[in-house]
């Protein structure tokens, strides 16, 4: 993973001298859009036998739009984000209440696609793919790390879907929701109910500014 961060690292690089240029040029009409954008997670993991969006998070990241259409009706929007999911229980399913307490924590860097329409003055709707890498997961029962369990997938892949409103030029607010396409997590003869077919489902909500 650590032959990860050096590529993880240019891209973020670029997506910041892209959007830092869009800014420099916009009263020229530029016809490319870049922003950032700083949000809380909150998750939970489809699949372990447990529920409730308990575990919380921060979520955080860089996009550049491109027009797809003249009036920016409809855009493509690639991203580079930074995102906090997990599960968290205080009483999970089975066992007598007080008895044990459960956390998962999952960070992954995002990369997703979207396809953007712009509703109707700053209101805009998106909906799209991501490929998202694992840098870190550790599990926890009772406050301490349990290294027997059977390790997440190194990749995710989900969907996304959004809304975004963007006011006064330069802020907005989004909420967006996500949830794996393939499992991140599958048995492998193991009967542990903590191990099942296990899917990311999260929800972010945020604030962004565009350049």
């Amino acid at each position: 993973m650590k032959k990860l961060f050096p590529i993880i690292l240019l891209l973020l690089w670029c997506f910041a001298a892209t959007a830092q240029e869009n800014g420099k040029v916009s009263k020229l009409h530029s016809n490319v859009r870049g922003g950032v954008r700083i949000g809380l997670t909150t998750s939970q993991i489809s699949g372990d036998n447990l529920s409730g969006y308990h575990q919380f998070g921060a979520y955080a990241g860089l996009y550049v739009s491109f027009p797809l259409t003249q009036n920016w009706k409809w855009m493509i929007q690639p991203e580079i984000n930074f995102n906090m999911k997990g599960s968290h229980t205080y009483f999970p399913k089975g066992l007598q209440e007080g008895q044990q307490t459960y956390s998962l924590s999952l960070y992954y860097v995002e990369v997703p696609l979207f396809i953007r329409w712009n509703c109707y003055k700053g209101l805009t709707f998106e909906l799209g793919p991501s490929f998202n890498i694992n840098v870190f997961h550790r599990e926890k029962f009772d406050g301490d790390a349990d290294l027997h369990v059977q390790p997440f997938r190194w990749y995710e892949v989900a969907f996304f879907a959004g809304v975004n409103y963007l006011f006064k030029d330069h802020y907005g607010i989004f909420f967006r929701y996500t949830h794996s396409i393939v499992p991140v997590r599958v048995p492998n003869n193991v009967t542990n109910h903590l191990i099942s077919k296990q899917r990311n489902d999260a929800m972010m909500i945020g604030f962004y500014y565009q350049f």
